[in-house]
Protein backbone atom coordinates (compact mmCIF):
# COMPACT_ATOMS: atom_id res chain seq x y z
CA UNK A 1 0.00 0.00 0.00
CA UNK A 2 1.79 3.25 0.91
CA UNK A 3 2.58 5.41 4.05
CA UNK A 4 0.97 9.02 4.44
CA UNK A 5 1.82 11.35 7.52
CA UNK A 6 1.04 15.13 8.44
CA UNK A 7 1.86 17.11 11.68
CA UNK A 8 -0.64 19.52 11.57
CA UNK A 9 1.78 22.44 13.84
CA UNK A 10 3.72 22.44 10.49
CA UNK A 11 1.34 22.00 8.25
CA UNK A 12 3.83 19.75 6.60
CA UNK A 13 3.08 16.57 4.89
CA UNK A 14 5.02 13.44 3.86
CA UNK A 15 5.27 10.13 1.81
CA UNK A 16 6.92 7.36 0.27
CA UNK A 17 6.59 6.76 -3.50
CA UNK A 18 6.37 2.97 -3.93
CA UNK A 19 3.59 1.61 -6.03
CA UNK A 20 3.13 -1.78 -5.48
CA UNK A 21 0.97 -4.11 -8.08
CA UNK A 22 1.44 -6.77 -10.23
CA UNK A 23 4.90 -4.91 -10.05
CA UNK A 24 6.94 -2.05 -8.05
CA UNK A 25 7.72 1.35 -9.17
CA UNK A 26 7.85 4.81 -7.99
CA UNK A 27 4.97 7.27 -8.35
CA UNK A 28 3.59 10.52 -7.17
CA UNK A 29 1.63 10.25 -4.04
CA UNK A 30 1.19 14.16 -2.79
CA UNK A 31 -0.17 16.57 -5.26
CA UNK A 32 -0.47 20.35 -4.77
CA UNK A 33 -3.88 22.11 -6.24
CA UNK A 34 -3.87 25.92 -7.43
CA UNK A 35 -4.43 27.45 -4.07
CA UNK A 36 -1.32 25.81 -2.41
CA UNK A 37 -3.87 22.98 -0.85
CA UNK A 38 -1.84 19.22 -0.45
CA UNK A 39 -3.33 16.14 -1.11
CA UNK A 40 -1.53 12.99 -0.11
CA UNK A 41 -3.27 9.35 -1.89
CA UNK A 42 -2.70 5.98 -0.57
CA UNK A 43 -5.20 2.94 -1.90
CA UNK A 44 -6.31 1.88 -5.04
CA UNK A 45 -4.30 4.77 -7.64
CA UNK A 46 -7.02 4.61 -9.94
CA UNK A 47 -9.81 5.93 -7.38
CA UNK A 48 -6.83 8.09 -5.36
CA UNK A 49 -6.18 9.84 -8.46
CA UNK A 50 -9.98 10.15 -9.26
CA UNK A 51 -10.30 11.74 -5.79
CA UNK A 52 -7.22 14.48 -6.68
CA UNK A 53 -9.27 15.18 -9.48
CA UNK A 54 -12.57 15.52 -8.20
CA UNK A 55 -10.92 17.99 -5.32
CA UNK A 56 -9.20 20.33 -7.78
CA UNK A 57 -12.60 20.43 -9.50
CA UNK A 58 -13.54 21.93 -6.02
CA UNK A 59 -15.41 19.28 -4.06
CA UNK A 60 -19.03 19.49 -5.78
CA UNK A 61 -20.93 16.92 -3.50
CA UNK A 62 -23.60 16.28 -6.81
CA UNK A 63 -20.80 14.93 -8.84
CA UNK A 64 -18.76 12.53 -6.48
CA UNK A 65 -16.93 9.79 -8.78
CA UNK A 66 -17.40 6.24 -8.84
CA UNK A 67 -14.98 4.51 -7.26
CA UNK A 68 -14.11 0.96 -7.48
CA UNK A 69 -11.84 0.15 -4.91
CA UNK A 70 -10.24 0.87 -1.68
CA UNK A 71 -8.58 4.49 -1.32
CA UNK A 72 -7.46 6.88 1.49
CA UNK A 73 -6.82 10.62 0.98
CA UNK A 74 -5.87 13.67 3.40
CA UNK A 75 -5.71 17.55 2.59
CA UNK A 76 -3.86 20.16 4.13
CA UNK A 77 -4.75 23.46 3.72
CA UNK A 78 -6.40 26.94 4.63
CA UNK A 79 -9.42 24.73 5.95
CA UNK A 80 -6.69 22.55 8.20
CA UNK A 81 -6.16 19.17 7.37
CA UNK A 82 -8.49 16.74 6.98
CA UNK A 83 -8.60 12.66 6.15
CA UNK A 84 -10.96 11.82 3.20
CA UNK A 85 -12.59 7.98 2.75
CA UNK A 86 -14.26 6.51 -0.89
CA UNK A 87 -17.69 8.16 0.01
CA UNK A 88 -15.65 11.62 -0.22
CA UNK A 89 -16.31 12.59 3.60
CA UNK A 90 -14.20 14.73 5.31
CA UNK A 91 -13.25 14.39 8.92
CA UNK A 92 -10.98 17.25 11.09
CA UNK A 93 -7.91 15.78 11.88
CA UNK A 94 -7.49 17.80 15.58
CA UNK A 95 -4.14 15.94 17.00
CA UNK A 96 -0.77 16.53 15.87
CA UNK A 97 0.15 13.60 13.76
CA UNK A 98 -2.23 11.58 11.64
CA UNK A 99 -1.16 8.85 9.20
CA UNK A 100 -2.67 6.63 6.65
CA UNK A 101 -1.52 3.70 4.92
CA UNK A 102 -0.11 0.13 5.29
CA UNK A 103 2.96 1.82 7.41
CA UNK A 104 1.33 3.93 9.18
CA UNK A 105 1.22 2.47 12.98
CA UNK A 106 5.05 2.24 12.33
CA UNK A 107 5.02 5.61 11.38
CA UNK A 108 2.98 6.73 14.45
CA UNK A 109 5.48 5.01 16.65
CA UNK A 110 8.20 6.73 15.13
CA UNK A 111 6.95 10.32 15.58
CA UNK A 112 5.24 9.73 18.97
CA UNK A 113 9.40 8.88 19.61
CA UNK A 114 10.66 12.16 18.32
CA UNK A 115 11.16 11.31 15.11
CA UNK A 116 10.37 13.77 11.74
CA UNK A 117 7.61 12.96 9.52
CA UNK A 118 10.14 12.23 6.92
CA UNK A 119 12.42 9.60 9.39
CA UNK A 120 8.78 8.17 10.53
CA UNK A 121 8.26 7.50 6.64
CA UNK A 122 11.92 6.06 6.28
CA UNK A 123 11.12 4.00 9.55
CA UNK A 124 7.98 2.60 8.01
CA UNK A 125 9.26 1.89 5.25
CA UNK A 126 12.27 -0.49 6.88
CA UNK A 127 9.74 -2.67 8.17
CA UNK A 128 6.68 -2.40 6.34
CA UNK A 129 7.03 -3.93 2.45
CA UNK A 130 4.42 -1.84 0.86
CA UNK A 131 6.49 1.38 2.07
CA UNK A 132 9.27 2.16 0.16
CA UNK A 133 11.38 4.16 -2.54
CA UNK A 134 11.91 7.58 -2.61
CA UNK A 135 10.45 10.27 0.80
CA UNK A 136 8.53 13.20 -0.51
CA UNK A 137 7.77 15.86 2.01
CA UNK A 138 5.95 19.46 1.17
CA UNK A 139 4.59 22.40 3.57
CA UNK A 140 1.53 24.08 2.81
CA UNK A 141 2.15 27.56 1.70
CA UNK A 142 -1.64 29.29 0.76
CA UNK A 143 -1.23 30.63 -2.71
CA UNK A 144 -2.94 33.96 -3.67
CA UNK A 145 -5.47 33.52 -6.38
CA UNK A 146 -4.18 34.95 -9.87
CA UNK A 147 -5.37 38.14 -10.43
CA UNK A 148 -7.33 38.61 -13.89
CA UNK A 149 -6.10 41.26 -15.04
CA UNK A 150 -7.62 44.48 -16.12
CA UNK A 151 -8.48 45.62 -19.67
CA UNK A 152 -6.62 48.46 -20.40
CA UNK A 153 -8.78 51.13 -22.13
CA UNK A 154 -8.31 51.70 -25.92
CA UNK A 155 -5.91 54.82 -26.49
CA UNK A 156 -6.77 57.93 -27.09
CA UNK A 157 -5.61 58.84 -31.30
CA UNK A 158 -2.76 60.47 -31.64
CA UNK A 159 -4.59 62.58 -34.28
CA UNK A 160 -8.01 64.66 -33.36
CA UNK A 161 -10.44 63.43 -35.33
CA UNK A 162 -12.76 65.80 -37.16
CA UNK A 163 -15.77 65.59 -39.10
CA UNK A 164 -16.71 67.51 -41.51
CA UNK A 165 -19.65 69.84 -41.44
CA UNK A 166 -22.28 70.15 -43.61
CA UNK A 167 -22.36 73.61 -45.71
CA UNK A 168 -24.58 75.51 -44.50
CA UNK A 169 -28.10 75.65 -46.69
CA UNK A 170 -28.35 78.55 -49.04
CA UNK A 171 -30.73 81.03 -48.58
CA UNK A 172 -33.10 81.89 -51.11
CA UNK A 173 -32.55 85.37 -52.59
CA UNK A 174 -34.68 88.13 -51.19
CA UNK A 175 -37.42 89.33 -52.88
CA UNK A 176 -37.20 92.75 -54.33
CA UNK A 177 -39.64 94.97 -55.01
Amino acid sequence: MTTVVVDTQRMAIASDSQCTGHTTFETQKIFTLDDGTLVGICGIVNDALKFVDWVRRGCDMAAIPTFSGDFEAMTVGANGVHCWDGACMAISVTGRYFSMGSGSRYALGALHCGRTIEEAIAVAAALDPGTGGTIVSKTYKAIAPRAVPRRKPAPKPAVKLTTRAKPAAKKPPAKRN
